[in-house]
């Protein structure tokens, strides 16, 4: 049900507030919103504000009835001696006219409040931020207060009514404005194969748990029904499996660009992929921020000193696609490739055209047995700097490279990474150097490692 307040309207269509402070009238709520400011209401021919206990405060000035008609009421608006006027001079309203013309007539306008929208049932997340997305919101009789920002309700009615159907919302604050995201994150993962797939698996979870301090949905793609002994106790009831299978390389590779049909996937923002090996050494809402915020599909280039020989570079390399690039006379702009064992983004719709593209090279690749080497990488570096869809800057400083002996920054990144994938430590020796390094990185949690850290010191 909507909330029908009456309000006032000057000649030029400006809404009149009233200055508690000032104790004066306005056009519109100002260049800064401020709880100071609020709008005058009209019942009964009475004008008054209210207060944000519900109290009607009566103000100082009398309302005159002009005209009347089926679709309208217009009012003079009086303080005992003079009319006020609305000049598009001047932000106040002044009492300075001895008669009625244009701009001393005020219409009444009937206004109805939403009582639903996105920030009534959802975390959010602000554009700029650099912290997890949970905000204190506070919804007033005049506006809505998020954290230290106020903005007022009636400047920002059509907003918030457009949110209702949609993952996001601009709001005013004046001559300022704040975009704000629905934070729903969903980290997922593509696992298939022995258990020393699985133990990697239940290695990240526990890191992605403990150490990220992951609070959201997680999906497992794989063809196993029952995971319990490799999920967490405290991710429980966050787990849910979608069953698949893969009976080859290539397949598993594709599995994670198959996401359309997980059920309920349409609804999470950010959505975060991450390979087995991939564990956290840090916050990970610092690098979901990072993804919901793009417009494009976040990765991280594989721009780590000292960790190959050959050089992951788009010129050099087949596993970021050098063949599919000169067969078609095209080269991305930037020199790395990136990796597809962390791929962030926002919502479905983000991914959309990119994830088609590349099931369907993918599909041919299979059918075709063709041979390219960590294909779905290849592909997908590939479709998306074809389409322009790729963001490798956002997160790419966030995440480092794990070997038996070093963890590997970004390239000139001296902070603690917030992943580390171990994709260049040997298969036979993966599963003993990731629990190793997740055992230490717990047991010293709050210590943030160098950006070269033997976890076996």
């Amino acid at each position: 049900m909507k909330n029908v307040i009456y309000v006032l309207v000057d000649h030029h269509g400006y809404i009149v507030y009233f200055n508690k402070k000032e104790k004066n009238l306005h056009r519109g709520a100002g260049e800064v919103h401020s709880l100071d400011i609020i709008p005058v209401r009209v019942s009964k021919n009475k004008a008054f504000y209210l207060e944000e206990g519900g109290v009607e405060v009566p103000l100082e000035f009398s309302l005159r009835k002009l005209s009347q008609s089926k679709h309208s009421l217009t009012y003079g608006i009086s303080d005992g001696l003079f009319w006020a006027c609305s000049d598009l001079k001047e932000s106040v309203i002044n009492f300075n006219r001895e008669n009625i013309s244009g701009w001393e007539t005020f219409t009444l306008r009937k206004v109805c409040l939403p009582s639903n929208s996105i920030m009534s049932n959802h975390d959010l997340i602000l554009l700029e931020t650099e912290h997890k997305g949970k905000l204190t919101i506070q919804k007033s009789k005049n506006g809505i207060l998020m954290d230290d920002r106020y903005y007022d309700l009636l400047e920002n009615l059509s907003n918030i009514e457009d949110s209702i159907s949609k993952r996001d919302v601009v709001l005013y604050r004046g001559l300022n404005f704040d975009r704000y995201f629905i934070f729903y994150p969903l980290v997922y993962y593509v696992c298939f194969g022995g258990d020393n797939q699985f133990n990697l698996l239940k290695q990240s979870l526990i890191s992605l748990s403990r150490i990220g301090n992951y609070e959201g949905k997680i999906c497992i793609i794989t063809d196993r029904r029952n995971i319990n002994d490799y999920i967490p106790p405290e991710l429980s009831e966050n787990v849910f499996i979608f069953i698949s299978s893969a009976n080859s390389r290539e397949e598993m590779w594709r599995a994670r660009y198959d996401i359309k049909n997980i059920e309920g996937i349409e609804v999470f923002q950010p959505i975060l992929y991450l390979d087995t090996d991939v564990v956290c050494n840090e916050d990970i809402y610092k690098l979901l921020n990072k993804c919901i915020i793009s417009e494009k599909i976040s990765v991280g280039t594989e721009n780590h000193p000292g960790v190959t020989i050959i050089p992951s570079t788009y010129d050099w390399a087949e596993g970021v696609g050098r063949s599919f690039f000169q067969k078609d006379n095209f080269l991305p702009s930037t020199r790395f490739g990136f990796n597809s064992g962390v791929i962030g983004f926002r919502n479905l719709s983000t991914i959309k055209l990119s994830f088609f593209l590349i099931l369907r090279m993918m599909n041919i690749i299979i059918e075709n047995r063709l041979s390219y080497p960590w294909s779905d990488q290849a592909v997908a570096n590939y479709v998306l700097n074809k389409l322009q869809t790729v963001d490798d800057c956002s997160i790419s400083k966030y995440i480092a490279v794990g070997t038996v002996s070093k963890v590997y920054n970004f390239e000139n990144y001296e902070e603690s990474p917030v992943l580390i994938h171990f994709w260049s430590t040997h298969s036979n020796e993966r599963i003993s150097v990731v629990s190793g390094f997740v055992e230490d990185r717990i047991r010293y949690r709050g210590r943030v490692f160098p950006a070269k850290h033997d976890p076996k010191d």
